[in-house]
């Protein structure tokens, strides 16, 4: 079976689907982020592994995708063919699936965007984000420890 991956990688939750190559929706996998993206990446594709195996198929993978806060994470260490802006990609989406659309909302971890479209074209695109509390470094020290962890599984990965 001939298959595309594709992995949205947020903030809080992480996400991933598998389709045909008609774009028809085999399964999809979601789970909440646990800060590192390779880690959350792997704990996704095993459930669709499992999810293949379970069916008794074997795929042929004709592409993989990542969208979201860590999408270049993916594509540096996993050699993603496309590295998707987030907001195009709910766009493309909508527009694909559901046909005319007039506005996609995207609730996030950390922000909320909000897209207007007029025949499939964005007119307005707002977004709002979260801000950061000066006294509060967790989430730096987070992301630092993170940052290392990636660039130490990529240079592994050489």
């Amino acid at each position: 079976m001939k298959v595309v991956v594709g992995i949205d990688l947020g903030s809080t939750t992480t996400k991933a689907v598998l389709l045909d190559e008609h774009g028809t929706l085999l399964t999809k996998q979601y789970q909440l982020s646990k800060g590192n993206p390779i880690a959350d990446t792997r704990e996704l594709l095993a459930k669709i592994k499992a999810f293949v195996h379970d069916q008794g198929a074997t795929l042929e993978v004709l592409g993989f995708g990542a969208t979201g806060y860590a999408a270049d994470v993916l594509e540096e260490s996993l050699r993603a063919d496309v590295n998707i802006v987030e907001t195009v990609a709910h766009m493309m989406a909508a527009v694909k699936y559901c046909g005319d659309v007039d506005v996609i909302c995207d609730v996030g971890g950390q922000d909320i965007k909000i897209i207007i479209l007029k025949h499939g074209r964005v007119k307005v695109s707002v977004s709002l984000a979260k801000g950061k509390k000066e006294y509060d470094k967790r989430e730096t020290i987070k992301r630092r420890e993170t940052d290392r962890e990636t660039r130490a599984a990529i240079k592994s990965k050489r």
